[in-house]
Parts: C-alpha cells; structure tokens; sequence
C-alpha cells in the first residue's frame, strides 16, 4: 500500500513565502525603529550622566559652582569643561564655533529639525560654540549667557548621523543653581507648566522651539523614547 505524499508542491511553497514576504515588511520597519529608539534612549542617560559628573568635578576643582556669573562667555566656560572628557576636540583656529567643525558648511538651523521635523529649528540656544566628545557626540552652547542662562544642548550621536531632531538625538538642558537640569524641569527658562505640557514637545505644534523641552520629558517619562513619533 503506497503511503500519502506530505510534500507541498511548488505553487504551495511560493505562497508561503509571498506571505512571509509580506508579513516581514510590514513588521521590520517597526523592529528597526524600536531598536533606534532604545538605541537612543541608552545613549542618553549615559551623556547625560557622563555631562553631569564632569560639571560636578569642574565645579569642585574650580572651587565655584558653575553659573554665568563665574563663566562670562561660552569660550570660556566651555575650554575648562571639555578638559573633564576623556576625549575631545578643541578649537582650532582660535574658534569653537560649532559648525566650523562640521565639515559640511551649513547653517545649524539646516542641519537640525524641530521635534515634529516639519520647521527649521531656532538655534539661539546653541548656535555659537561646541565641542565634539568621545563617540561623535557634540555639546553645544549658546554667548548669551545674560539673557539665556548656561544651556548645553548635546547631539547623543553627532550632527553626521540622522535624524538630527530635537527630542530624538538632540537634547537642551540648562545649569540651574550650580545644577544641569532638563530644559522643561522646574526653574528652567522654559519649564512645563501645568496648563502648557507639551508646547515645546509637541508632535502636532510647528514652532521653532518645538522640541526645547523634551529632554525634561525623556527623563521623566518611562516609555518617552518606545513612544517617539514615527
């Protein structure tokens, strides 16, 4: 007695595949964004972390908490923090300007995006001096110290890798008190107040700011980075 053939025929076998086919595009997209933006999230906190224990060391070393009253300009301040990295790049040329070190002679509001990635960004927080760290990652700041503050606005992974967003790879703080705090916290210029959360992290507001904030958020918020738009 012949027994009954288990073997799928050809035609079988190609609709199987066009159906892994098409189940696979339609989940890779997402896997591969999940895994950026878990990515992104590990590399912050450890800027962060590393950024906050330079300023503490500088702060003891120097013998004066780190406030724009002791730092009269951003060359200043930033030529003695740098040195607390294990790696980095200094100016050259008498310069720290940001984007003479980018190699690609565009403006910052070209390079960057606001957080919904619909308008060119106000770079009047971190568009006069920079310095590049170890792994690509910049940390830029802004000359008005009278009117702004200290703010650091770091670039997690450098202006050359995407996507080059506030709130995704770039991210603004501000020294408060001695302290780095996440613009958006509690006396920072541009805090989150109860009745404007989101103003400026807003994936459906087109400001110039949108995305200043959202370093407070990417803190404070569990599942900030698994919920990035797409």
């Amino acid at each position: 007695m012949l027994g009954h053939s288990c073997a799928f025929t050809l035609a079988e076998v190609l609709i199987t595949l066009g159906i892994i086919g098409v189940v696979a595009s339609m989940t890779m997209p997402s896997l591969i964004q999940d895994k950026q933006n878990k990515e992104l999230e590990a590399k912050f906190k450890k800027v962060y972390s590393v950024m906050q224990q330079a300023l503490v060391k500088m702060s003891f070393d120097e013998g004066q908490a780190v406030t724009y009253e002791n730092y009269k300009s951003p060359i200043a301040f930033l030529n003695i923090y740098r040195t607390y990295f294990i790696q980095y790049i200094p100016c050259t040329k008498g310069r720290c300007d940001g984007y003479s070190v980018s190699e690609s002679g565009q403006n910052i509001s070209k390079i960057y995006k606001t957080f919904n990635g619909k308008s060119s960004i106000d770079s009047s927080y971190f568009d006069d001096t920079n310095t590049i760290i170890a792994d690509g990652i910049e940390i830029l700041t802004n000359g008005d110290y009278r009117s702004y503050g200290i703010n650091l606005t770091v670039d997690i992974n450098g202006h050359k890798a995407k996507p080059n967003k506030w709130g995704y790879d770039l991210f603004t703080f501000q020294m408060v008190n001695g302290k780095l705090l996440p613009m958006g916290a509690d006396n920072t210029n541009y805090y989150n107040q109860p009745l404007t959360p989101d103003l400026y992290c807003n994936k459906d507001i087109s400001n110039s700011r949108n995305g200043l904030t959202c370093s407070s958020k990417a803190l404070s918020e569990a599942n900030y980075f698994k919920n990035l738009p797409k």
